[in-house]
């Protein structure tokens, strides 16, 4: 390369600039000193002209962005960034130009790792690898993948850079877990270190694993001194590193299966590799010792290193060949220190810039979707890729719990550099400080979750601004790092967003953000088959999709398997699932903040405690929840109250940080000077969140200057202290939307806060746009530098709830916010025209809140039915409570028939969900207020469920009776669905009375109306129920082939429960059939298909097995599965088919000459009969089957005991040929 100019000291910040060390098409790295402490820096600064451009200044604002948030001895620290002044473009003579970007580094004098000419022993190979994964681990559980590991992108630092070792550096073109990759068109990265699923441009399938085979890589190139695919470039590398094995690296001076961790580094698909760097780096340092030492001769150091990459090794150079002192043991503080002295490395870098880092490198490949399809000319080609054979086995060890969350060895301490670091406030991420009690309780919590695989609760509460949600974080950060769980996030808001709850967590993990329908299934089919279960059950494919929720319908979508959830625990049942396959391999953490607005996710943590005494799972759930708050969350806060009550559930009280601890924070935040650190510790009082904003503040208006002990307040800033933090923050905005003479996008911003704390970018967009005012996207990345907005899965989010809740002070102050919510609510109603679940409640939501009440009562009495569709019963009474306010607010009169709108559909989600005596006061409330009002539509639906609610008690003939009464008064009105529910609801009360023939004129009359009116699944309903009176008719081929019918809808519209109940239907009909094999086979279906939905209605299909087996004689299977589900039922307290389970076994005891249990059984069958007054036709025949057994076994008074039950039984029934048949058979 041509001979660097030294060049003259030029300012840059508090830096001054010495000399240039590399080079590039875009910029150049300068070594550079800090003017006051005469410490060494490195400084990279982009060319003005290229800094212009898009991509590069997203890549350097990238690279910013990903590397102030990590802190670790292993990876480069970032200092400081800005632009440059007019006065280093002089001091440069013209050679920088003014507002180029700069980002100043910590120095790293050794230079670049050198390629290796031959492999380096066992113990400097383990160690190297080790220093690198600890590096990657750290930067993974802080949500950064590098994705372009090689040897030009680490550093080795030496002692006189304050410590000597490896750095990763080049955070370019890393990538955010969990955000949408905005080049996603792009593929980047160096060939001979790209994984698959870059080559492949396949971003959503990029994550810590991407890293890790980049890292094999790196250690086959130095285990073996030449790189994988040598002498191959272009497309044909690129080929090869998707579809080739590398040779295999076979040495005595390797451990015994070395060849095996590499192979599962190196393996094709991402979900065959380690999944994160402590798995690897255990594995590694699993391995035994080589079974030959290395005793040959060592190379020159250069040579060693510096080979051709071309070059292939000699067959001596599968030997070690390195000098006695790079040979170090496991435990060497420093092998990048010995790797430097062999190296003979000075205190000048003179490299090229790509070795440095990236800011333009012919090895960094932009590959657009045409180049691909040329690597990639089949289609087969492609799915060779899925059907890869997985790599050589090796043991899937992960790292033993550690019984401490401490490192060893202390953090990298921060290089103390006054005046440096006011670019980064706001990015760096804020070590946490003291909690160190509660940080031991909670590390304890995970490692008894995680040895004992129960399932623990804690719940983290206190007061806005105490670090809560920090306290989690740290948490699954740490473990993250040490291998010891993974961690999902779910997010609350009091208006309920596109991101909050747990559809959004699942769609987030499974990286399915933005898809469609379509897209998802496939992503989560994949999902699904790596991650199996003992019990396969590929229905949650679609149901896990459907959790999801939030698709905009596409063309062809309504060919796509669909789930109907038909209450709140079949859709837990499917999470609760999904967190079976997540905890597999290791423990989870579920982090659920401020669930004090998130009460369905706390009757889902309800759910899953309940759960663990039939399938516990390793998960710590923490949930964080404001005082303040609180208490205006009557749901939230009763489900606290009742998980309070439960095992495994604690409370942990956070309160503000003892003066010392805060003081030591206030301490870390910058490099404040020491009188300002307790002052701005004495202002905040304990409270986190308000000091780092106070700071932040200052350093956003500048008022900060250089003195000699750090940062001290200029004079004149004295007065301008805020005294809460909502008047800071409220100061923090107007300035800088002040300093942007952007005053118009505070309009802006408040509309962003009436959507939520968490908002969507194209919701806000449309809000905005009927606003009449715009977005300036250059703010919105100022408010991103300077962490008052943040990026998510999502879109954007305010950087904290208290600030959220500013922006709406404010905007409420100036008497805006009601206008804000009102075209929240337009956009809504404009934008979704297709509809989903949460539009109806937000729109109703939003348009309380700018008080229009009249407006609201509509779509929040549509939310609280779409609520009651999913069995989400406590949001939907919460939505009705809602409307009822806003009625009451309003004045309605008393004749307004909106209020009998309300009472009925709340009747009926009482009724559905077992509240009958509340459900049957409001029935009577409407029909005497419809009739004195003459509400004829009213009073007709409120009949319909006076009808229901009598068939639920059993009173038949009067559920007839109100039925009929409705239907008189529906006549002449446009209530064609109605009309048809009346009917459907008729053919029932009919089937259950046994008149089938007037059952079957009703039903078809629903039919009829159901056809016309588009209802294809009420019409199903009525096809099924039909299909089960054809066969008590005796026509059992048109009753099979009628529920076949209803069974393909109930399938293609996803209702999963009445796909259960056909199944069950098709085994009754097969029994009366006569053909018990497929019986047997339905039966079986059905149940495994209610086991699916945790749906208690298993009994029904296990009770109809059980009899069949009763008749083929196989009494020691039936009373297995009688037995199973006797002990389910009677440990969840239920009993409802207890009559026919202990009518089951009495048969079975006979059968297996069980007499004392039989005298058991007969006893409790007695009790139950007496206790619930139930009469049926099996029960009589098992009774009378356990006589026939006991008496021809010689066991005249049990015969006769069971003989005179079933003869009870057979005369309710009014059975006169089986009254006559067992009075026979007792003699009388």
């Amino acid at each position: 390369m041509d001979e660097l100019v030294v060049a003259n000291d030029i300012p840059v910040g508090p830096f001054l600039l010495k000399a240039p060390v590399g080079r590039g098409a875009m910029g150049e790295v300068w070594s550079a000193v800090h003017q006051t402490q005469n410490v060494r820096v490195a400084v990279k600064i982009l060319h003005a002209s290229h800094g212009m451009e898009p991509s590069v200044r997203a890549a350097f604002h990238n690279e910013v962005r990903s590397v102030a948030r990590l802190h670790h001895p292993g990876i480069v620290m970032v200092l400081d960034y800005g632009s440059l002044t007019r006065e280093a473009e002089e001091a440069s003579g013209g050679r920088l130009l003014r507002d180029s970007l700069y980002l100043a580094m910590d120095y790293a004098s050794g230079g670049t790792l050198p390629r290796p000419r031959s492999p380096l022993s066992w113990p400097r190979l383990r160690a190297l690898i080790l220093e690198l994964l600890d590096a990657l681990a750290h930067a993974h559980a802080r949500g950064v993948v590098h994705r372009d590991l090689k040897p030009g992108n680490i550093l080795i630092a030496t002692p006189a850079d304050g410590r000597a070792g490896l750095r990763l550096t080049d955070f370019g073109i890393a990538r955010a877990l969990g955000l949408v990759d905005q080049n996603a068109g792009v593929v980047s990265g160096t060939p001979y270190y790209m994984a698959p699923e870059q080559i492949l441009n396949q971003t959503r399938d990029q994550g810590p694993w991407t890293d890790l085979y980049s890292m094999g890589c790196l250690a086959y190139q130095f285990a073996t001194g030449r790189r994988m695919f040598p002498g191959t470039k272009g497309t044909d590398l690129l080929r090869s590193q998707v579809y080739d094995s590398p040779k295999p690296v076979r040495s005595p001076h390797l451990p015994e299966g070395f060849q095996s961790w590499l192979g599962r580094m190196l393996a094709k698909r991402p979900s065959d590799r380690f999944q994160l760097a402590a798995d690897a780096a255990w594995s590694l340092a699993s391995l035994g010792d080589p079974r030959e030492p290395d005793l040959r001769p060592t190379l020159p150091p250069w040579e060693q290193f510096l080979a051709d990459e071309n070059d292939e090794p000699s067959s001596s150079s599968h030997a070690i060949a390195v000098p006695g002192r790079l040979v170090a043991s496991l435990n060497d503080p420093n092998p990048a220190l010995d790797l430097l002295s062999e190296l003979g490395g000075g205190d000048t870098i003179r490299v090229d810039l790509e070795q440095v880092v990236h800011l333009s490198s012919e090895n960094v490949v932009p590959v657009e979707a045409a180049t691909i399809s040329q690597i990639f000319v089949s289609p087969w080609d492609l799915a060779k890729v899925a059907l890869a054979s997985p790599p050589s086995s090796i043991t899937d060890l992960q790292p033993p719990f550690s019984e401490s969350w401490r490192r060893l060895e202390g953090e990298r301490p921060s290089l103390r550099l006054v005046g440096a670091g006011l670019g980064l406030f706001g990015l760096r991420t804020i070590p946490l400080v003291d909690r160190e009690r509660e940080r031991d309780v909670i590390w304890q919590s995970l490692h008894r979750v995680s040895d004992s695989r129960r399932a623990e609760f804690i719940l983290l509460q206190g007061g806005a601004g105490y670090g809560k949600s920090r306290l989690v974080e740290w948490l699954c950060r740490r473990a993250s790092e040490l291998g010891a769980a993974v961690s999902l996030r779910a997010t609350h808001s009091p208006i309920t967003g596109p991101s909050d709850g747990l559809g959004p967590m699942i769609a987030a993990h499974l990286d399915c953000i933005g898809l469609s329908r379509k897209e998802c299934l496939q992503r989560v089919t994949a999902f699904v088959r790596e991650h199996p279960l003992a019990r396969r059950n590929d229905a949650d494919i679609p149901a896990l999709v459907e959790t999801m929720g939030g698709f905009e319908e596409q063309e062809d979508d309504d060919k796509l398997p669909r789930v109907f959830f038909t209450n709140p625990e079949e859709r837990y049942g499917v999470i609760a699932r999904f967190i079976e396959r997540t905890t597999h391999s290791r423990a989870l953490i579920l982090f659920l903040d401020d669930v004090h607005c998130g009460a369905d996710s706390l009757a889902f943590v309800k759910f899953l405690m309940e759960l663990q005494d039939i399938q516990s799972q390793p998960v710590l759930i923490l949930a964080t929840a404001r005082d303040d708050l609180l208490g205006k969350r009557p749901d939230e806060s009763a489900l606290l109250h009742e998980l309070a009550t439960m095992p495994n559930v604690y409370q942990m009280p956070i309160g503000p940080l003892q003066p010392a601890d805060h003081t030591a924070l206030v301490g870390e935040l910058l490099g404040l000077e020491g009188e300002l650190v307790g002052e701005v510790a004495a202002r905040t009082a304990g409270n986190p969140l308000f000091a780092i904003q106070l700071v932040g503040d200052w350093v956003s208006k500048g008022l900060l200057t250089v003195k000699e002990g750090g940062f001290a307040l200029k004079a004149n800033a004295r007065q301008q202290l805020p005294d809460s933090i909502h008047g800071l923050w409220k100061n923090r905005l107007d300035e800088l939307l002040a300093s942007s003479n952007a005053v118009g996008f505070t309009v802006a911003l408040e509309i962003a806060a009436a959507l939520g704390k968490d908002f969507h970018p194209k919701e806000w967009e449309i809000c905005c746009q009927l606003a009449g005012v715009s977005i300036d996207w250059s703010i919105v990345e100022k408010l991103l530098a300077t962490h008052l907005l943040e990026r998510g899965v999502m879109g954007l989010s305010f950087a904290h709830g208290m600030l959220w809740e500013s922006v709406e002070r404010s905007a409420g102050d100036a008497r805006r916010l009601r206008r804000h919510h009102r075209i929240c609510a337009e956009m809504l109603e404009k934008s979704y025209l297709n509809g989903s679940l949460q539009i109806a409640e937000r729109r109703g939501e939003h348009l309380m809140r700018a008080g229009e009440l009249g407006f609201a009562i509509a779509p929040l009495l549509e939310g609280a039915k779409a609520r009651a569709n999913l069995g989400e019963y406590r949001t939907a009474y919460t939505l009705f409570d809602r409307r009822e306010e806003a009625m009451k607010a309003l004045g309605v009169s008393a004749s307004d028939e909106r209020w009998a709108d309300g009472w009925l559909a709340r009747a009926h989600v009482l009724s559905t969900h077992n509240r009958l005596d509340e459900a049957q006061v409001l029935v009577d409330r409407v029909l005497e207020v419809a009739r004195h009002h003459n509400w004829r539509r009213s009073e007709a639906v409120a009949l319909r469920e006076l009808g229901l609610l009598r068939f639920t008690h059993g009173a038949t003939a009067e559920a007839l009776e109100a039925y009929q009464d409705a239907l008189r008064r529906f006549d002449g009105l446009d209530a064609a669905q109605d009309e048809a529910d009346c009917y459907l609801n008729m053919g029932r009360a009919y089937y259950f009375r046994s008149q089938h023939v007037e059952a079957e004129a009703a039903l078809r009359r629903a039919m009829f109306i159901q056809q016309e009116i588009g209802d294809s699944v009420g019409r199903a309903k009525a096809m099924r129920m039909l299909g089960n009176i054809f066969g008590h008719q005796g026509d059992t081929a048109l009753s099979a082939h009628t529920i076949e019918q209803a069974l393909e809808v109930f399938q293609a519209w996803g209702h999963r429960f009445l796909v259960a109940a056909c199944l069950n239907d098709l085994g009754e009909v097969h029994r009366l059939y006569g053909n018990p094999a497929d019986a047997e086979g339905y039966y079986r279906r059905s149940a495994d298909a209610y086991v699916a939905l945790d749906n208690p209605s298993v009994s029904t299909p296990r009770i109809n097995l059980s009899l069949l087996l009763i008749a083929k004689g196989d009494f020691y299977e039936a009373q297995r599965v009688l037995e199973m589900e006797r002990e389910r039922q009677e440990k969840h307290g239920t009993s409802l088919d207890l009559p026919w389970i202990y009518a089951g076994l009495s048969p079975c005891a006979a059968g297996l000459q069980d007499w004392a249990r039989l005298d058991k059984v007969l006893n409790r069958v007695d009790a139950l009969l007496v206790q619930t007054g139930v009469v049926d036709p099996d029960i009589p025949s098992c009774l009378e089957r356990a006589a026939t057994l006991a008496f021809e076994r010689r066991q005249p008074e049990l015969a006769r005991r069971a003989g005179n039950t079933a003869l009870t039984q057979l005369r309710a029934l009014n059975d006169a040929e089986g009254v006559r048949r067992v009075t026979a058979f007792l003699g009388g």
